[in-house]
């Protein structure tokens, strides 16, 4: 259910945003929300590097019963690890890095990162 939400949604920035499909996509994402029992969720669509749709469904806080909003900020804990692997490892795979380049190449204000290889902080040795 929830892939076919992701399609709709995605239909929907395509097509110009016609208000009957984004109150399907929304009524859609509700449902999962609701089946799945997470207390929110926020799903935003960037196209062209602009925001094409932002919306949060659910509660920020459940005991407060205070709605979630596209500005709602969650607590992403070791979840954002995976994707930024796999995001280094894609611009390694394209030539644009490499795995053995210090840290400090990037992010050079970051403690200690030209002792630390792009390869270690991965593996984290």
């Amino acid at each position: 259910m929830l892939r076919l939400a992701w399609g709709l949604l995605a239909a929907s920035v395509l097509l110009g945003q016609n208000a009957a499909i984004n109150q399907t996509i929304d009524d859609i994402i509700s449902s999962a929300v609701a089946a799945s029992g997470a207390p929110s969720v926020s799903v935003a669509v960037v196209q062209n590097g602009q925001i094409a749709y932002a919306k949060a469904f659910g509660k920020a806080n459940v005991a407060e019963d205070r709605a979630a909003t596209a500005a709602t900020r969650y607590a992403i804990g070791s979840v954002s690890k995976q994707f930024t692997a796999a995001a280094l490892l894609l611009l390694a795979e394209q030539g644009k890095l490499s795995l053995n380049d210090k840290v400090g190449k990037y992010l050079p204000d970051l403690t200690r990162a030209r002792e630390v290889t792009i390869r270690e902080l991965l593996s984290h040795t």
